[in-house]
C-alpha cells in the first residue's frame, strides 16, 4: 500500500493524486497498526512497515498542506526508526522534520533498498 502511494505521487503532486496517495498510505498504516496489536510476538517486517508507512502518511500530509499532521507523523516515523535501529528511517525522518522546521520543501519519499536475492 505504501508502494502504491509512492507510485501515485510519482505521477505528480496534484490534489487528486495527493488524496489517493493519502488514502493508500493511511490504509497501509492502519493495517500495520492492527497487525502489530494482534501479533503474539514482535514481527520485524511489521515494525519496519510501521516506520515507513508513518513516513508515507507524513509526506502526504505535508503535500496536502497539513504541516502539524506531517510533523507528528514524521516524529512517529523517527521514533519508530530509532526504536528498531532503522538507520535509513532515522536519516529520512529527521531530515524531513528539519526541512519542515526550516520552511524548506522538497521532502523526498522514503524507499527501502530492495533485498538482494540470488539468481536461480
Amino acid at each position: 500500500m505504501g508502494n502504491i502511494s509512492d507510485l501515485i505521487l510519482s505521477r505528480g503532486a496534484t490534489e487528486g493524486n495527493i488524496k489517493q496517495a493519502t488514502s493508500w498510505a493511511q490504509k497501509g498504516l492502519d493495517v500495520t497498526t492492527e497487525t502489530r496489536k494482534k501479533a503474539r510476538e514482535r514481527c520485524e517486517v511489521c515494525e519496519v512497515a510501521y516506520a515507513v508507512l508513518s513516513y508515507n502518511v507524513a509526506l502526504t500530509r505535508e503535500l496536502a498542506g497539513d504541516s502539524d499532521g506531517a510533523k507528528k507523523m514524521f516524529g512517529e516515523s523517527l521514533a519508530q526508526s530509532e526504536n528498531i535501529g532503522l538507520d535509513q528511517g532515522v536519516k529520512f525522518a529527521s531530515g524531513a522534520l528539519r526541512k519542515l522546521s526550516n520552511g524548506e520543501g522538497n521532502i523526498k519519499p522514503f524507499f527501502l533498498p530492495e533485498p538482494r536475492t540470488t539468481g536461480i
